[in-house]
């Protein structure tokens, strides 16, 4: 699944313009990033785990 996929069926699934689903996307990869810059992880229970590795 491309980025574009993934943002139209959220968009679909969320009842989101694709611009929405597109900046909620964005939002989302970009505090993952910081949070992982920043040496920590993130957990989803249910889901997974979020961690840099060498």
């Amino acid at each position: 699944m491309t980025k574009a996929e993934f943002v139209a069926s959220m968009a679909e699934k969320n009842g989101l313009t694709k611009s929405a689903a597109a900046e909620a996307v964005d939002a989302f990869i970009c505090t993952v990033t910081e949070v992982l810059k920043a040496g920590d992880k993130i957990t989803f229970p249910g889901f997974g785990a979020f961690s840099v590795a060498e």
